[in-house]
């Protein structure tokens, strides 16, 4: 009776273990996830993707499920938008109807993403070494009124910065050169999410690379 029990139990763990690998490799088909603006997300793949009524799940971290469609996809990428979106919440989804890079049949895909804690926010800010530009990118559409940019150092040293280009939701800064590795705070006063609230300031902080 043992022995059957012991059977039956290993041949449980080995179905498990079947069922298991797909979901790994499918999470290794996802190169990145990031959330854009306004309840957008876009998904990129590491290698060719093919669709097949493909449809797209969104789900709150208690199981709750929020209304998704796709709004683009191509071969290495595919954009969709999430209505019902809480402020600084982690979210998963799953793509489905989908295959990628040499797979034999079409399946399932998933990942996660965290919205800001505000719409109006930093996005991301990438160095130019070359030009000793930086170029700043927000969340969302923003305007710009008397705007002021200022970099602090990691000795709590400050300076203005030029503003070169503004858009609608990126902007480009004159930085000089800036010590690799070192983590710098960048500080735009004047800014507000476009048609939306007053003119406020916004941080963030990134390590030159």
């Amino acid at each position: 009776m043992k022995r059957k029990i012991f059977a039956w139990m290993l041949a449980l763990l080995c179905v498990c273990g079947m069922f298991k690998v797909p979901v790994e490799a499918a999470s290794e088909q996802i190169r990145k996830t990031t959330y854009e603006e306004n309840g957008e997300v876009e998904v990129d793949f590491y290698g060719r993707a093919q669709y097949k009524n493909a449809k797209v799940t969104v789900k709150a971290q208690d199981g709750t499920k929020l209304k998704a469609v796709i709004t683009d996809k191509d071969s290495d990428d595919l954009d969709f938008k999430v209505t019902g979106l809480q402020p600084n919440t982690k979210y998963t989804y799953t793509i489905s109807g989908i295959r990628v890079s040499n797979n034999d049949s079409y399946g399932k895909v998933g990942g996660s993403f965290t919205t800001p804690k505000t719409e109006l926010a930093i996005r991301k800010v990438k160095y130019d070494r070359e030009d000793k530009e930086l170029e700043i990118e927000f969340f969302s559409r923003v305007q710009f009124k008397n705007v002021k940019v200022t970099l602090i150092d990691e000795d709590g040293s400050s300076k203005k910065l030029k503003v070169l280009e503004k858009d609608r939701d990126e902007m480009e800064v004159r930085a000089g050169s800036l010590k690799r590795g070192h983590t710098y705070t960048i500080q735009v006063q004047g800014v507000r999410q476009y048609k939306k609230g007053s003119y406020t300031t916004v941080t963030k902080s990134f390590t030159v690379k």
